[in-house]
């Protein structure tokens, strides 16, 4: 995995009659930072986010020298990858989809250390 992926312009779609704003994810994951008692992540830890379709992108979310990092795109080698669609994702962080449920049925993909996703559980809802 390397290289980066560009950024992008908030998109506004109609999806099942649900409106999705692409912005929302950046809002979300440029305020994890903020939150840093909420992410629980080991120093030297990353975990990439692969979010599919409209209103998607992709993100890694590291801790480097005690302070978390989030940037857009592939920018380290991640121990884990969650990998989903954006009404999926959103429905995790509304608290409408359960993870594990969600990894049973095939509407989340997870790859490599699960546990350190499995600590982000504190920044839905």
């Amino acid at each position: 995995m390397g290289g980066r992926i560009p950024r992008s312009g908030a998109r506004l779609s109609v999806s099942g009659g649900v409106v999705v704003v692409s912005s929302q994810l950046e809002r979300f994951f440029t305020s994890i930072p903020d939150r840093p008692a909420q992410v629980p992540l080991p120093d030297g830890s990353a975990v990439l986010f692969q979010i599919r379709g409209e209103g998607g992108g992709t993100w890694t979310v590291a801790r480097r020298r005690g302070r978390l990092q989030v940037e857009r795109g592939i920018t380290t080698h991640p121990d884990c990858r969650l990998s989903c669609s954006a009404r999926d994702f959103h429905a995790l962080l509304r608290g409408e989809l359960d993870p594990r449920e969600g990894f049973l049925d095939g509407r989340l993909e997870l790859e490599g250390d699960v546990g350190l996703v499995l600590r982000l559980h504190r920044l839905a809802g």
